[in-house]
């Protein structure tokens, strides 16, 4: 089995838990147990599938966590997002 799977897991969930902003907190909560299915493997699902989907290097689940926390506390450019605008015209970032 590969050496690295997710780590930080504990502490991710402390920062997803202390997010005050019920909606952001359960996208991040969200995120992060899809990170946690990705590594669990399915029934039925081969070894070698298996093995090919997990990370190959450590997998910060902290880092995640932030990042999610950030992306979700963006709620304009969200919005535009699922409005349909492309991320430059939601954004306004030259991307």
């Amino acid at each position: 089995m590969k050496d690295s799977m997710l780590i930080n897991e504990e502490k991710a969930h402390e920062i997803a838990s202390a997010i005050t902003d019920p909606v952001i907190r359960n996208l991040v909560i969200f995120g992060i147990a899809e990170a946690r299915m990705r590594v669990v493997r399915r029934v039925g699902q081969g070894e070698a599938e298996w093995r090919s989907g997990l990370p190959e290097q450590p997998f910060d689940m902290v880092f995640f966590a932030a990042a999610l926390r950030s992306l979700f506390g963006k709620t304009d450019i969200l919005r535009g997002v699922l409005a349909g605008q492309n991320l430059a015209e939601a954004s306004g970032w030259d991307v």
